[in-house]
Order: structure tokens, then sequence, then C-alpha cells
């Protein structure tokens, strides 16, 4: 992808030297060219700019490097280099010590495998260049952290989210770039923590859904993809992830998933849900079924309209909610309703509380004039020792619900086996 141009600045080497080096082909996707410096001030600045010089040619490291900056090369040559301080050797890349003499193969070999460094720093740079533009496009967080969970690299999305430069995120581990302290996570453990370590005990990539604490946000609700960066030895040196906010996908999952089992107006569970509900929260549980109806709904709602009929079917929701908060409330339809109870505490409990629910309903209606007439009945089906099916215990709690209404309604009944002879009478 790319090609590159390296200025090379020659100065107080010998000329047959650096004609072996300009007879060097350079390497693939690289051109050469040789100058010789008339002054400092000429020196650009850059990776492609090398200067290679003699101990003798009157110029100091510390110069050429304020001219070449730091992805600058500076290469000192001499015999000794006695001349110069520790401090001006330390601005040199590389020393080349040697008697110089022309046909000494040896400073073509070394200009030979300065080239191979010079390609390998363009190579790492690309990739490193491949990197950084790769992990910056995603809209998915990334990052690199070690072994002891200190980041060492994030993408832009990362430094987004987090509200702090990647330069900031660099070298610092969760607590400080989420901004948050280990108090908040005192009531459980940290999420990112215990995945990391799975990541090292399995060796491999894995995916886990995660609880992040944001400072100011909230928690949030991670994915995270998780895989282990090895040593060439075969040792985990630290992790690679990948993290996408699932926050509002949850919520509109949560959503989604209320609507399928919620009625629209009411709020309470629907018929598809009980069924739900029961196959996986009641198994091996003795149940009670209540079934509910309004009485007199239909004339209420036919008399003063849709509005009026609402209304009364959501107090008796909300007031269903209150009384049998210990068990699942549905909306069957219309006006009809029930009450599932897992291992319900007695029977006198139930009754206590279809009453107490009936009175209370009733005594509301009656304070609106448009509501007044109606009441609710009630059946009750009590299931065995030895589980019954839920369909059969909603045959039951109906068939004692008719016997309510036949009874003159506004009162419950309890089911019985000489019930389902009266429904055939």
């Amino acid at each position: 992808m790319y090609h590159s141009k390296l200025t090379f600045w020659i100065s107080g080497i010998r000329e047959e030297i650096v004609r072996q080096w300009e007879q060097l082909a350079p390497l693939p996707r690289f051109a050469h060219v040789f100058r010789t410096p008339e002054r400092l001030e000429e020196l650009p600045a850059g990776r492609n700019q090398i200067v290679i010089f003699h101990e003798n040619a009157g110029l100091l490291p510390s110069k050429i490097r304020e001219q070449v900056g730091k992805l600058g090369t500076c290469i000192l040559c001499g015999e000794s280099l006695a001349s110069f301080s520790r401090e001006e050797l330390l601005c040199a890349d590389e020393f080349w010590c040697g008697s110089f003499e022309a046909q000494d193969p040896i400073w073509r070999i070394r200009f030979e495998k300065l080239l191979e460094r010079l390609k390998s720093q363009k190579d790492a740079w690309l990739t490193e260049n491949y990197l950084d533009c790769t992990i910056n496009m995603l809209p998915d967080l990334v990052w690199y952290k070690d072994r002891e969970g200190i980041h060492l690299k994030v993408n832009d999305s990362f430094a987004e989210v987090t509200g702090k430069s990647k330069e900031e995120c660099a070298n610092k581990d969760h607590y400080y770039i989420w901004g948050v302290s280990k108090e908040d996570y005192a009531d459980k453990p940290l999420d990112c923590a215990a995945s990391e370590n799975a990541v090292f005990e399995a060796g491999k990539t894995m995916v886990f859904d995660e609880d992040v604490v944001m400072a100011g946000k909230g928690t949030r609700k991670f994915r995270t993809w998780k895989t282990p960066v090895f040593e060439e030895d075969g040792t985990i040196l630290g992790t690679v992830g990948i993290g996408r906010d699932m926050t509002q996908e949850y919520e509109y999952r949560k959503t989604i998933e209320d609507m399928a089992h919620r009625d629209a107006m009411t709020g309470l569970a629907n018929r598809r849900y009980m069924y739900e509900y029961v196959r996986t929260k009641c198994a091996g549980k003795r149940l009670t079924v209540i079934a509910f109806d309004l009485d007199h709904f239909k004339h209420v709602n036919d008399t003063y309209g849709h509005q009026t009929g609402d209304a009364a079917l959501l107090v008796l929701a909300e007031m269903l909610l209150r009384i049998f908060d210990d068990g699942l409330c549905i909306r069957m339809g219309g006006d009809e309703f029930m009450v599932v109870l897992p291992d319900a505490p007695s029977r006198e409990d139930v009754e206590h509380r279809v009453q107490k629910f009936m009175d209370q309903l009733l005594a509301f209606y009656q304070m609106d004039p448009e509501l007044e007439e109606l009441s609710v009945s009630a059946g009750i089906a009590y299931g065995a020792d030895m589980p019954l099916p839920l369909e059969e215990l909603i045959r039951q709690s109906d068939a004692a619900l008719y016997q309510a209404k036949q009874g003159g309604r506004a009162c419950y009944r309890v089911y019985s086996l000489a019930m389902d002879l009266d429904c055939f009478v």
C-alpha cells in the first residue's frame, strides 16, 4: 500500500563507501536518494530522513536530533567516538565504529541491515495504522488489556463512551476509566474481571453479558467478546475485548416481551403468559385457581360507554394486584379475570382474600352512580396434594364461578364434584 522515498543525508563518509550504498537496489516499496547537507537547517523532520555522519564532520547528534525529530534516524560513525559526551551519544540511534576502509565489506552489510530495519519499522507502522483504522471505524468499543486489567489501547468509540481521551485511558484500570470507585461494586463482583479470568482459564474467545457501572449514567448492559493474546511461548499476555452496548436492545426486548405477556389495557398477565408462568415457575407446586367475572358489566358498558367500562376494569385490575400480590393475576378477556396462587398458605386465607377483594371492589363501585350496579362473582378451585393440570383447575374454577352466578352473583363458590353434575342439569 505504501511507497516510501528514503533520503540519506551523508556527511564525512568516504565517497567510495557511499557509492557502494548507492549501488544497492532499494527494497520493495522503497526508493533512495543520497544528499549532503550544506547546513543543519535544511534537514527535514520525519521517519524517512536518515542522517549518517562521521565524528569528524563537525556535527553534534543533539543538533541533528532537533532537526529530524524523534522519528528520524541519526547514525554516528567513527573510530572511538570518545569526543562525544554521554548526553550527545544518547541522541544518536546507532553507532557504526571502524576504520572505514572502502574494501571492508562491513559497511555494505551494515547499510543493508539498516534498510531492512527501516522496512521493518515502516511495516510495523503500517500494521499499527491498519489496526487503528480498523478499530476506530467500529461503532463497538474495542480495548486491549494486560493481565492486570490495565488498558493499553482503546478505540475512538471507547473514548467517546467513557468521556476520556485515548491518551487518558492508556495505562489505567477499569475504575478510573469508568469514573467509579470500588465501593460501587461492593455488593457484586466486577463483571469484567471475572470474565477476563474465565478467558485466561479457557485460553479461547468467549462471549459475556456484563453490567457496567458508568459514572453519571447508571448501569449499562454490554455484550462483550474477549480473546486472549499469547506470547511466543504460549503464555497469555492479556486480552482484546469488543463491547456492544445492549442497554437499549434489552429495553426493547423487555418491552416486546411485556407486550407478548401482558394485557395492553390493564397491565395484567395474559392467558398466554399464564401457561408459561405455571410451566416455568410452578413445577411441583399445589395451585389454587380463582376465576372472577364482573356482574352486569355489559349493561354498564353499553349504557355509559367503553370509557366507563374500561375504568371499571382498571380499578378491578389494580385491586387484584394489591390483594393477590403473591400470585399471578391474569385478564382472560373482556370482563373475565383469573388468579393463580402457587402453594397458597391455607383455604381460609384464600377465601378471606377473595371476600375482601369482592367487598372492597363493591364499595368502590357504589361510590360512582355509573358503576354502582356492578359487582363481582368468583369461583375457587383448590389443587390436590397431587398437582392437577392447569386446564383442569381452570375448568373447575369456571364451574364454581357458574354456580356463583346462578346463586345470585356478588359471591364466591368453591368447586366440588357436585358442580359438574349441576352444569348438565
